[in-house]
């Protein structure tokens, strides 16, 4: 633009420069030809000869005062781009800054977000580990149920047992109190007692499987029924403090006992081994049998030669059962229809 307006001012000194020295000469503009008409230029003074040099040479400074205002404008307009043009600069300078700025904080993000997502991926892998691991525990703690269950159903069984053998004590300590005594100090089962009619009685064995408390209490227990004797046993007709060890026979003994129950369509309540330290001929025992009522049919049997004979019974009365016996031995108690003697 500069250059434009700098050819414009030369353009415009050309042209004063030739018109002066027309002026200085008294030369007109008119038609070298003697023409009547002039030749001029539209709002220039014409050719003829009252036209002076002087009008000329104003009317050119006019116009070059006229150019100078329009070189001002143009010069103003120029400058007022230029700064405008500097200004959109220094704004594209500052975007371009804003840009960078933005730029850099862009790759800082994704730097940011690659770190995140590395982090992710490690939470991510956590988690499944942590599944894993609660999965496990579950598994350990259904195990857990499982053994506490079992532990719950042994812990059950036990206090059965306990209620069982507390049941039974307490069963053996009334037939004690309505025996009128227990088993004298004297009796002892660890050494064997001595001969009863030619025969050594049976008593408990090293094998004997009952518990303490039963043992105790001189009782045998088949079934929840409880058989025992608590002593004061009638010898020979006479009362004395006698008792009669009464002990659990082997499984052979108890399947024939069984046997006999059925072959006579009774039930078999209870099957035990009788011993005596005392020899006698005949003796009125006292047993003391859970579950037995007044006017049950209690038939009592004892093996004798191999074979089951059947006993005399003195009494039948609440939980008691009053035996006749000459001899010691194997004793089932068998609750009958009818009760009736007979020899198996």
């Amino acid at each position: 633009m500069k250059k434009i307006l700098a050819l414009m001012m030369a353009g415009v000194l050309f042209v004063i420069s030739p018109v002066g020295v027309l002026a200085t000469d008294g030369t007109t503009t008119g038609s070298s030809t003697g023409s009547s008409e002039g030749s001029s230029t539209s709002g220039t003074p014409t050719g003829s000869s009252s036209s002076s040099a002087k009008d000329i040479v104003d009317w050119l400074y006019e116009k070059v005062r006229e150019a100078e205002k329009q070189l001002d404008t143009k010069v103003a307009e120029l400058t007022a781009k230029e700064e405008e043009l500097d200004a959109k600069k220094a704004e594209l300078a500052e975007k371009e800054a804003e840009l960078a700025s933005q730029g850099e904080k862009i790759s800082g993000l994704e730097g940011d977000v690659a770190t995140k997502t590395e982090e992710i991926n490690e939470l991510k892998n956590d988690v499944i580990s942590l599944q894993e691991e609660v999965n496990t525990k579950q598994d350990e703690i259904l195990e857990l149920k499982d053994d506490i269950s079992s532990q719950k159903d042994t812990i059950t069984g036990l206090n059965e047992q306990v209620k069982k053998q507390a049941a039974e004590i307490a069963v053996l300590q009334n037939a004690i109190k309505a025996s009128g005594g227990g088993s004298k100090s004297g009796s002892s089962q660890s050494s064997p007692p001595p001969r009863s009619n030619g025969r050594a009685p049976s008593g408990p064995s090293s094998t004997d499987t009952r518990t303490q408390a039963l043992i105790r209490n001189n009782a045998v227990s088949y079934g929840g029924n409880i058989v025992a004797q608590g002593g004061h046993v009638e010898i020979n007709g006479g009362r004395s403090n006698a008792t009669f060890l009464v002990g659990a026979p082997d499984g052979g003994t108890m399947n024939s006992a069984y046997s006999l129950a059925a072959s006579v369509q009774g039930s078999l309540i209870n099957c035990v081994i009788v011993s005596s330290a005392v020899a006698f001929r005949t003796a009125k025992v006292n047993f003391y049998i859970t579950g037995v009522n007044i006017g049950d049919n209690i038939a009592v049997y004892q093996i004798q030669g191999g074979k089951w004979v059947q006993l005399q019974t003195a009494e039948i009365r609440k939980d008691h059962v009053v035996v006749n016996m000459s001899q010691t031995g194997v004793v089932a108690f068998v609750r009958v229809p009818v009760l009736a003697t007979a020899t198996h």
